[in-house]
């Protein structure tokens, strides 16, 4: 992130947190450029950005240390993602956390991207229609057969989805694993249609990456 001076973030309104450059707020021309997209895989309904720099580590900075600063360029990604669905939604679901991860984090990143998207659908955002009932090991080093194992049953949906045609949400997607699971326990609680949507993914299933 910049290293813009305090007195610059109170006197001018445009400038590029990442560069600083006097561009408008929150990221440049230039550095919105770094943000590539790469092509959709299952189960993602649309082509997510990659997880590679600087998009990597403003999401790191905020899931992992809830530095806020990079909310503003996440906002305009995560819209700019949720623009490219063309299907009528009825809802957004979040993916959820499991309630010691969240006690733990303090918040669910995927909450808040539900809301940016909502700014861009205009559906309602429904947090409780999805839980996460068993709580799973850090997906981070699991080989793909390993990450869909530890994801398998973890979710349960309310009755509540029946004939719903839901937008499931998550911050990074790997494998895809975490997604295939919420989007399974959508479909037998009845959703009529779940389009899987992240903000980004990595290029190749590495497990290091996220």
């Amino acid at each position: 992130m910049s290293t813009l001076p305090w007195y610059r973030r109170i006197l001018v309104d445009d400038y590029c947190t990442l560069c600083a450059a006097f561009e408008p707020y929150p990221v440049c021309r230039c550095c919105w450029q770094r943000f590539s997209k790469i092509a959709a895989r299952e189960p993602l309904a649309v082509d997510p950005f990659a997880y590679d720099a600087p998009l990597d580590g403003l999401i790191a900075a905020w899931k992992y240390r809830a530095d806020v600063t990079a909310l503003p360029i996440l906002r305009l990604a995560m819209q700019d993602i949720v623009e490219q669905v063309t299907e009528d939604v009825t809802a957004i679901c979040p993916v959820p956390l499991h309630p010691l991860k969240r006690y733990q984090r303090g918040f669910n990143q995927s909450q808040f991207l539900a809301r940016f998207a909502q700014q861009v659908r205009s559906v309602p955002v429904r947090c409780a229609w999805l839980r996460k009932v068993r709580r799973t090991r850090p997906q981070v080093g699991l080989v793909e057969s390993q990450r869909q194992s530890n994801q398998r049953g973890a979710f349960d949906a309310q009755r509540a989805v029946r004939g719903e045609r839901i937008l499931l949400i998550d911050d990074v997607m790997t494998t895809g694993a975490t997604l295939r699971s919420a989007r399974a326990a959508l479909h037998a609680a009845g959703a009529h249609e779940v389009l899987c949507v992240a903000l980004s993914a990595t290029r190749a299933s590495d497990p290091s990456r996220s």
